[in-house]
């Protein structure tokens, strides 16, 4: 076993935990069709998103299949903005995993899985008459998963669509060691989203003379890209503050190209006006490869402020040991 644990010279043991942070191999371990997911013996298993008073029609084709001979045709009523056809995921927790689906019809829709109480959402597909790939990825957290296939637009939409050949792939990737990562620390302002909210401001008080401030939903950091390949449960330790006593949020979510970011956690938010540390987590290395910060307060015009966060398996570190590990980054 890998031990990274601080034994001095902080720019040499930087360079040993960041070697041993990239260090990843491969995902795709397995995959698995949902129940009739390729439609060949039914639609059992299947149902209407919002239950039979939403009006939707769920029907088997015949001779017009993906890759058989059948696919489920879902005829929505146009009375619900989201309006489609549902079913169960069996997962393990906490893996990432990716749900592949071809659809071909009419209508703007979505692919979208709610796991724990927390929605993840695809971009949004126009479906044609020839049939299409759309994915979705999700980290799971329970051992099942609900996933939808919805109409997704300002208004509702009456729409006739085709779906087949659901398969579900388990993405995760192999964490080779239980390998123990020493706190280190990242600023926060050198990772910012293209044309993103929110600002970088001059701050004497900050551990590099600067932070990033935003409002309601903006982005604190983004894309950060020290993820731990480790068996081992990590935390992210935010030094954070708000500009008003009001209530408020962080919320830690994964980058996922070409999809709405997805939350793995969350908690409540800075209640002071001066520098406080904040842990998150445990997170695990399925989260991704890269991920971001946001902040919700609860009085639009209060200000959450991130100055820099600190990455580590160790949990339960003080103010002292997060202002070292902010020492050993400057």
């Amino acid at each position: 076993m890998i031990n990274t644990e601080r034994t001095g010279g902080g720019l040499a043991l930087r360079r040993l935990v960041l070697a041993a942070l990239l260090t990843s191999a491969a995902g795709g371990v397995w995959g698995q069709t949902p129940v009739n997911g390729d439609f060949e013996a039914g639609i059992e298993g299947w149902k209407a998103y919002r239950g039979a008073e939403a009006g939707t029609i769920l029907s088997r084709t015949s001779g017009a299949g993906h890759g058989g001979g059948h696919a489920m045709q879902v005829d929505t009523r146009g009375a619900n903005r989201l309006e489609g056809a549902s079913c169960t995921l069996t997962t393990l927790p906490d893996r990432a995993y990716r749900v592949d689906v071809w659809l071909k019809g009419s209508g703007t829709v979505m692919l979208c899985v709610l796991r724990g109480g927390t929605w993840v959402y695809g971009s949004p597909v126009d479906a044609t008459s020839t049939w299409q790939k759309s994915s979705l990825h999700f980290v799971s957290l329970d051992t099942s998963s609900a996933f939808s296939v919805l109409t997704t637009k300002a208004d509702p939409q009456k729409v006739s669509f085709c779906v087949d050949d659901i398969a579900l792939t388990d993405e995760s990737t192999p964490a080779v060691r239980p390998i123990k990562v020493a706190p280190f620390a990242v600023q926060a302002e050198d990772f910012r989203a293209p044309g993103a909210f929110g600002q970088v401001a001059e701050d004497a008080s900050a551990s590099r003379g600067a932070c990033v401030e935003g409002r309601r939903y903006f982005w604190l950091t983004y894309g950060v890209p020290y993820v731990p390949r480790t068996t081992l449960p990590f935390y992210i330790y935010l030094r954070t503050r708000v500009s008003l006593d009001t209530q408020s949020s962080i919320v830690v979510m994964r980058v996922v190209p070409g999809q709405k970011s997805e939350t793995v956690f969350r908690m409540p938010g800075p209640v002071s006006t001066e520098w406080q540390w904040l842990r998150t987590g445990p997170h695990s290395c399925h989260i991704g490869e890269r991920f971001c910060v946001s902040s919700n307060a609860v009085d639009p015009k209060a200000t959450v402020a991130l100055d820099a966060l600190v990455i580590s398996t160790q949990d339960g570190l003080d103010d002292k040991e997060l202002e070292e590990a902010l020492s050993d980054e400057l």
